[in-house]
């Protein structure tokens, strides 16, 4: 009845509506006004739609306190009165499925913003359709979805840069960020994060700033900066506290107790204040949640002195968090594990291990890209080697390897199906014999699989030391120290590697398969030097790598006596500008001009004809790809590792075909491709089994077998090696087979350039 001050509102809210329309923003307050005045004259109509907006302001209200119960219902009488104004009746819409969300009804939300997405004028109303999109994309984030959610979510940032909507961009990037860093994407992760806090500076209020810092805790916490994550975290409750939003100082205390926890500080103070405000909270969802959230934080500070207690707290956590957040239901399945291992449980250990796994293996088949995938994967690292662990304490080698094996068939970077349980087959191929280790805390576990026969063998080690070591013998090679200076040190990594493998079961001239854990992936296997018979490993055995035991019993797609065609790549004319600290390599295109008298079938692009563009198009009709030129590694981010082309007159790529575009692309018609470049395998420190890099970007993508280096290899002795390789591939169609041929030649030269390791140990063949 206040009619001054409805018209005095009115006429605001017509300014600035028509102030957003004509910006280009989102129109929905001009239309909101419009339907006010379109039934300034009918009473009934009015009324109604006064007292649905009188609802939806009391929705919206309970929905900020996260009374989404409540909410719900509120939102639900205002659709029940079936408001004559568009807009009012779709931010209703958008809402009330936001609160069926929150509430654990994923699949019903799901279906309200699917259908309000279909029928949306983005161009008129992009900010409602960037909250229909951030809503469509929390639902898979809370189900494990994470590449799902990012692809919502970058589109909402799209639509709130487009309607100016600075803050709720800031949130997005916060999301994007968030969903970064639980696949396993630290560095972009950290980059979102520094988006969001640029975007929300002049929000020094705003509830999204609070989660920012939240996201930067936990990339600091990833990268062992414990230290650097408190204090973030210390930040974090000041920012909290100035929202005024109770829910939120106490999110920011229970996650600064679960990392006090971490660093072995009991987080006394925290739980306490966490504590205190969820007891004040009102009933419902949100206190629900809270009271959840506060188990989980006590279970893992209880843990390592009161593990009894811990797992009380977590056996009515995870049923709670099942429906609702995936993250913390895989939280509460490893710290249950890890209080029911500490309690002699060892059944209901491996039961909530086993879900856990199954957990982040369905959230890898969710993830197209291969990098990401391996990434997502890393973070269930510590559970697998904790079951292998698990059974190597009760005496059962083999299904300790099973469960070994199944981790290794989840990071697959080829195009296998990971192991759905412990009963695959362990078993090597006819006539090989597999060895397979992994490096888990300080002990080096080796198992010799021949037939059926599983034998282990475990090491006591100097972790630090002994990957040192690894990196000191490749340094050496990389810089080719001579052959007397080095083999001293290829002698311990043989006594360490293979000596304690060694038994009649495997005679000379066995083919060796290796699978290597990724941090001992890097170790120069073929150039390990046995003391006793004066020779080096390649000398004994042919030997060649896969990811895991699932790839080591793939076998050959091809068969001898056709005629391939081959991709020949020489010496590409990159930029210099680009990339200064690179020379040309003018024994590259000697190097093919060798090979190619060996092939009826060819292609050849060298130096500017070499552009991404027609590699691209080259790679799509070939069997064999040799690659001569440069290629970059980025031992932080393999995915970015890149092969470096000619650049061409219009593209942005600046003449690079990376790790990341490799791997999208459908490659299963090659046989082989040939890296003769730049360390195109991962070495120390990565933990996809060493297969990083541009090397596992081919595999990914479908192709039988590559020949990678592990170090910068001298282009000049490459050339004879790559010779050599290729007329043995011709005789034998087997890359393992023709590459131990090569080596072998360069070690009986007579030649000691050609002689030493250095010339011939650093590429290996990976493959079935």
């Amino acid at each position: 009845g206040n009619t001054p001050q409805a018209e005095r509102l009115l006429t605001q809210a017509t300014i600035l509506g028509g102030t957003l329309e004509q910006r280009g923003g989102d129109a929905t307050l001009a239309d909101a006004v419009r339907a006010i005045k379109a039934f300034a004259k009918n009473t009934r109509q009015l009324r109604t739609l006064a007292q649905a907006h009188k609802d939806y302001g009391a929705a919206r209200s309970a929905y900020i306190a996260g009374h989404y119960d409540v909410a719900g219902k509120w939102f639900d009488a205002v659709l029940a009165r079936q408001p004559p104004s568009l807009p009012l009746e779709r931010w209703a819409q958008m809402h009330h499925g936001a609160s069926l969300m929150y509430a654990g009804r994923m699949a019903t939300a799901k279906q309200i913003f699917e259908k309000l997405l279909a029928n949306s004028d983005t161009s008129r109303y992009a900010s409602f359709a960037g909250r229909v999109r951030w809503a469509l994309g929390t639902t898979p984030l809370r189900e494990g979805q994470y590449e799902h959610a990012l692809t919502h979510y970058r589109e909402a940032a799209r639509l709130f840069e487009r309607a100016g909507e600075r803050e709720h961009l800031g949130a997005i990037q916060y999301l994007i960020g968030e969903t970064q860093f639980l696949l396993g994407d630290v560095a972009m992760a950290y980059q979102s994060a520094h988006e969001a806090l640029s975007t929300l500076r002049p929000y020094q209020s705003s509830v999204w700033l609070n989660n920012v810092l939240k996201v930067a805790a936990d990339n600091a916490t990833a990268d062992g900066l414990q230290h650097a994550a408190l204090r973030v975290q210390d930040e974090n409750i000041l920012v909290a506290a100035r929202t005024g939003r109770p829910i939120y100082l106490a999110e920011a205390h229970l996650a600064r107790a679960r990392l006090r926890a971490s660093t072995n500080s009991f987080p006394t103070e925290d739980l306490r204040a966490g504590r205190a405000i969820v007891e004040q909270l009102e009933p419902g969802g949100a206190r629900s949640w809270f009271e959840a959230d506060l188990r989980l934080s006590e279970a893992h500070a209880l843990m390592r002195t009161d593990p009894a207690r811990a797992e009380a707290a977590l056996d009515s956590v995870i049923p709670f968090f099942a429906p609702l957040n995936a993250e913390r239901l895989l939280w509460g399945l490893t710290g249950r594990a890890s209080a029911r291992l500490a309690l002699g449980d060892v059944a209901g250990t491996k039961s909530d291990l086993d879900r856990a796994i199954t957990m982040v293996s369905e959230q890898r088949e969710s993830v197209s890209r291969v990098s990401l995938q391996a990434a997502l994967m890393e973070r269930g690292r510590e559970i697998f080697d904790r079951l292998v662990m698990l059974h190597l304490g009760a005496r059962d080698p083999a299904t300790a390897l099973a469960y070994l094996e199944r981790g290794r068939a989840s990071l697959a970077p080829t195009r296998l199906s990971p192991l759905k349980g412990t009963n695959a087959a362990l078993q090597s191929r006819r006539g090989e014999a597999v060895l397979i280790y992994a490096l888990i805390g300080d002990t080096l576990l080796a198992w010799t699989v021949v037939n059926r026969s599983i034998r282990l063998t475990r090491t006591k080690v100097n972790r630090a030391r002994l990957l040192d070591s690894i990196e000191r013998v490749n340094s050496s090679l990389e810089l080719r120290a001579e052959e007397a200076a080095i083999r001293p040190h290829l002698e311990v990594l043989y006594d360490l590697f293979i000596r304690p493998l060694q038994d009649s079961s495997i005679p000379i001239g066995t083919p060796l398969v290796v699978i290597a854990d990724g941090e001992v992936a890097g170790v120069p296997f073929s150039a390990l030097y046995d003391k006793s018979r004066e020779q080096y490993l390649v000398e004994a055995h042919p030997i060649r790598f896969a990811n895991s035991m699932r790839d080591a019993a793939q076998t050959r797609r091809t068969r001898r006596g056709n005629d391939p065609k081959i991709l020949l790549v020489a010496d590409p004319a990159f930029d210099a500008r680009e990339h200064p600290g690179l020379a040309r390599l003018p024994e590259a295109v000697a190097e093919i001009d060798a090979i190619a008298t060996r092939y009826t079938r060819l292609l050849t692009l060298s130096g500017s004809e070499a552009q991404v563009d027609a590699f691209r198009i080259a790679l799509r009709e070939i069997d064999i790809l040799h690659f001569a030129g440069h290629a970059i590694f980025d031992d932080s981010r393999p995915e970015r590792s890149f092969l470096l082309l000619a650049s061409g007159p219009k593209r942005k790529d600046a003449g690079r075909i990376s790790a990341a575009e490799a791997e999208s692309l459908d490659l299963s018609h090659i046989r082989l491709a040939v890296l003769s470049a730049c360390k195109t395998v991962g070495g120390r420190g990565e933990k996809s089994s060493g297969f990083a890099g541009f090397a596992g970007a081919l595999l990914g993508a479908g192709v039988e077998g590559v020949v990678g280096s592990l170090w910068r290899v001298d282009d000049k002795l490459t050339r004879t090696l790559m010779t050599g390789f290729h007329a043995a591939y011709q005789s034998s169609g087997d890359g393992a087979v023709a590459l131990r041929a090569a080596q072998l030649a360069l070690l009986r030269s007579g030649s000691p350039d050609l002689q030493s390791p250095a010339a011939w140990a650093g590429f290996r063949y990976t493959g079935s």
